[in-house]
């Protein structure tokens, strides 16, 4: 029938001012930036996170060609029953990334699930497309995350998001802007990020208690949050005026704005990724752990010093998997 592709996202300044409970005392500011996975530095082999709609003579929700249990079994089945849908068919969840990598995933294969139930209605993907898989992700899966992973899949490019809920969503010119090209290329060739591949803690665990510790002490969380909301204006402003030492000066928004997101939660940094941290950071011009923080490690490459950073990250691949990432512009794609 069809396949419905979305891409995985870099919330380069942090993103934990979309979260409801800090949205709600003082704003959501971030700026975050779509991207495609691959598993080669010459970007030939990508890892697609895709949801594939097949016919069949019954529903079936399928993980790798595997069927599974799982909690997006159950927001299929309502979107099903919400969009009164009848036909029968085979959805396969094409994602070979470990689970919690930080990078938006599990967002972004809800709202492609939703998208192609709208498909197989007849229905153009809009806005609501977004609010509906966020909704469903929260009242169903129990998430407490926000909602920029969602902003992100659906619009691809560089985004930056600036209001405190999904109602007020809108299309507008800071949502999937075009990267200078000169700027695209830069990063399409010295983006990378290690994904653990085994024994990654719970991201919405790390997020609850993100969320107790800033309800227990707000008067000392809340300046992090305002400064770490600033590093994201700041971010976006590079990107739009920047020009003499612009990776120098990313790097160093990226590295201040993980500084104060690592404040939140003890859990955000294991003992073995803190390792990992302070060997590759002489190596970097910035680097943070996305989303949670916790299970991954992107890193802004120095390309004076990305020959030594392959062959100390190149023994590693048995413990971290390797992505090399580029800009995805399109977002949320449907292909017949």
């Amino acid at each position: 029938m069809f396949k419905v592709l979305v891409p995985a996202r870099i919330d380069l300044g942090g993103g934990i001012s979309d979260i409801p409970e800090f949205a709600s005392t003082g704003g959501t500011l971030i700026t975050n930036l779509a991207i495609d996975l691959f598993t080669d530095d010459e970007k030939t082999s990508k890892i697609e996170i895709a949801l594939r709609f097949d016919k069949s003579n019954r529903i079936e929700i399928l993980l790798n060609n595997q069927l599974i249990r799982s909690p997006i079994n159950r927001v299929a089945l309502t979107l099903i029953k919400e969009l009164g849908i009848t036909e029968n068919f085979k959805v396969n969840i094409e994602n070979k990334l470990p689970h919690s990598t930080g990078l938006g995933i599990s967002s972004a294969l809800n709202l492609a699930l939703a998208a192609g139930f709208l498909k197989i209605k007849g229905r153009k993907k809009d806005l609501n497309l977004i609010k509906q898989a966020y909704r469903l992700e929260h009242e169903i899966m129990g998430v407490s995350g926000g909602f920029q992973d969602y902003i992100s899949a659906y619009f691809g490019g560089l985004n930056r998001i600036d209001f405190p809920d999904l109602a007020k969503i809108r299309e507008e010119k800071t949502l999937g802007i075009r990267l200078n090209p000169g700027v695209e290329n830069y990063l399409n060739q010295n983006m990378i990020i290690l994904v653990n591949r085994k024994n990654n803690q719970n991201s919405d665990q790390i997020v609850r208690e993100e969320i107790q510790n800033f309800k227990k002490s707000p008067g000392m969380f809340k300046p992090y949050l305002e400064e770490i909301k600033n590093m994201n204006w700041q971010i976006y402003q590079l990107f739009q005026y920047g020009s003499g030492n612009f990776y120098e000066r990313l790097g160093n928004l990226i590295n201040k704005s993980w500084f104060l997101h690592k404040k939140f939660s003890k859990k955000i940094v294991t003992g073995r990724i803190q390792l990992l941290e302070e060997k590759l950071r002489p190596l970097v011009f910035g680097l943070r752990g996305p989303g949670s923080g916790a299970n991954s490690l992107f890193l802004l490459v120095n390309p004076k010093y990305k020959e030594k950073l392959f062959k100390l990250i190149k023994p590693l691949e048995d413990e971290f998997l390797i992505c090399y990432a580029k800009v995805n512009r399109s977002g949320l794609l449907i292909k017949s």
